[in-house]
């Protein structure tokens, strides 16, 4: 426990303090056993001094050892964080140059698909029309030929059949 005082220290200082007030107070000088046990209780409090700054000593080392450790461990996270950084940093720009490509390749594709798609409708419309052209075709091919078989039939009705 870290503080000015500790609890158990109360009775060191105690003692000490009533020394003095007895030093203080004694009539005719000091009182040589009086005098011994200041002695005693102010080497008591500098031996309690010096054992409680060597644990705070060796409590320190040990925070200052931490703190090496926390900072080293955090440096090391750091650099290995900077260093994924730059790799990821050049995943994305190869990552951007593959979209800009196949963003390049979608355009064309989707450019080759729209003509294509206008030359299949230009050429069912080409159908569609040949078809209806055939039909027109084949229908005034008919109306000929009928009217011809009833021409024939008129110029052999008058004029004989020419066998």
């Amino acid at each position: 426990m870290t503080g000015a005082v500790k609890t158990n220290q109360v009775e060191l200082y105690g003692s000490a303090f009533a020394s003095f007030a007895a030093l203080a107070t004694a009539q005719g000088g000091a009182d040589q056993e009086l005098l011994e046990k200041l002695r005693n209780v102010l080497s008591n409090i500098s031996e309690a001094i010096e054992s409680n700054w060597a644990e705070r000593t060796e409590e320190e080392a040990r925070f200052i050892e931490n703190y090496e450790t926390i900072y080293a461990t955090t440096k090391a996270v750091h650099q290995e964080l900077m260093d994924h950084q730059d790799s990821l940093t050049s995943e994305i720009a190869a990552l951007h140059k593959c979209v800009v490509n196949q963003t390049g390749i979608v355009g064309s594709a989707t450019a080759k698909r729209d003509r294509n798609q206008k030359l299949w409708d230009d050429a069912a419309a080409l159908c569609t029309a040949s078809d209806e052209e055939y039909e027109n075709a084949k229908l005034q091919r008919r109306e000929e030929r009928d009217v011809i078989d009833a021409l024939r039939a008129k110029v052999e009705a008058r004029f004989g059949s020419g066998n």
